[in-house]
């Protein structure tokens, strides 16, 4: 595999991962939301947790769409 090849195999299983966490903060906020419409009290270190993975999250998107441009826009797929 090409050493272009490789960097889009990684892109790819980054992509994956960063699909993965999104979906288990959505799954919190989710929880969060039930919470607070339950009436229960939400403790601050959760929505605190929940927003730092929240910005790491984007971040990480962030990256990968920085990636995908330089190698010539094409997508990374997973091998």
């Amino acid at each position: 595999m090409s050493a272009q090849g490789e960097d889009r195999h990684l892109l790819g299983r980054l992509l994956l991962d960063v699909e993965q966490q999104l979906a288990e903060f959505a799954g919190t906020l989710g929880r969060l939301a039930d919470d607070l419409e339950g009436g229960f009290d939400v403790r601050p270190a959760e929505v605190h947790r929940v927003t730092e993975r929240a910005t790491a999250s984007i971040g990480a998107v962030r990256f990968v769409q920085v990636m995908r441009e330089a190698t010539d826009g094409e997508p990374a797929t997973p091998s």
